[in-house]
């Protein structure tokens, strides 16, 4: 089972390595997302990290299922000129994709979240963020 449901991203990290051919150092999990003014690592790169999460009601039941609308944060800095192929890359990487069974594909959000915005930039590279989301049905007895 993926723990995806619990703030494990490193599938979505794994898929972005597998995939992505512009990449020049690895997706990884994000230890910031703010943006930095020095960057150490090597452009384009993927900062992945779990985000928002929502629910629906469940009524009354000795069962809860409960359908839950997770999101996903992939910050993307790379040089201003380039962000277009590489949003390009990570989005063909990710949308469409099932992480597990269990979960729906990945889409961009339709919560009260922008899917993609800027965060800003910083000399000639910028920081982009996009959010995706699956929705989990969460089962207990």
């Amino acid at each position: 089972m993926s723990l995806l449901a619990y703030g494990d991203v490193s599938e979505v990290v794994d898929r972005l390595n597998a995939k992505m051919t512009t990449l020049a150092s690895p997706a990884q999990v994000a230890w910031t997302k703010d943006p930095m003014d020095e960057f150490e690592h090597n452009v384009p790169t993927v900062l992945v990290y779990p985000a928002a999460q929502f629910s629906s009601q469940t009524r009354d039941s000795p069962v809860c299922r409960q359908e839950i609308q997770l999101s996903v944060v992939c910050l993307t800095v790379c040089e201003i000129d380039g962000l277009g192929v590489v949003l390009k890359d990570q989005r063909d990487a990710l949308l469409g994709w099932q992480v597990a069974p269990e979960y729906s594909i990945m889409k961009l959000t339709h919560q009260n979240i922008p899917y993609g915005l800027p965060l800003d930039i910083k000399g000639k590279y910028i920081w982009w963020e996009d959010t995706y989301q699956v929705e989990y049905l969460h089962r207990t007895i």
